[in-house]
């Protein structure tokens, strides 16, 4: 019966031995689950945040986009010392300048700027019986777009 005690003895150390090996192995897989999961997380984070930097860029882009040439519709002198131009509306143009110069004995003055927001621009200060130029162009920001082409009209 003593070989029995030590034989069943020696077969509950090997099942103690086994059983905590299988434990180890079951907290070491438990251990390796938990980083590749840190690992999947960060991943998923950083594609995450590639694709929020793709959009910012491609917003930034279409921020700096540089304006269309605007297509100017007509400057017409309904009343005295007025000229109203008016022109389509740009793409990527934010804002738009307007610009004017006075005929003054058969040559130019220079160009006077203005900076409008709307696809109008009206100017009440101009003199009577006076030729003056006009043209247009879109801003997006600092970036400029291409210049109309000029018209002319003559002031009541």
């Amino acid at each position: 019966m003593d070989k029995e005690v030590e034989r069943l003895k020696a077969e509950f150390e090997d099942v103690g031995k086994t059983f905590t090996e299988k434990k180890d192995a079951a907290d070491e897989a438990e251990k390796t689950a938990d980083a590749l999961k840190a690992l999947y997380d960060k991943a998923a984070e950083a594609l995450r945040l590639a694709e929020e930097n793709r959009k910012a860029e491609e917003a930034k882009k279409a921020e700096e986009a540089k304006p269309t040439k605007v297509t100017l519709k007509k400057a017409t002198s309904k009343k005295k010392r007025t000229v109203k131009v008016t022109w389509n509306k740009a793409k990527a143009a934010k804002t738009y300048e307007a610009a004017y110069r006075r005929k003054k004995s058969n040559k130019w003055t220079k160009w006077t700027y203005k900076v409008v927001s709307g696809t109008s621009y009206t100017n009440k200060k101009l003199k009577s019986k006076k030729v003056y130029q006009f043209k247009v162009r879109g801003l997006n920001g600092k970036i400029k777009g291409a210049f109309s082409k000029k018209k002319k009209v003559r002031v009541k």
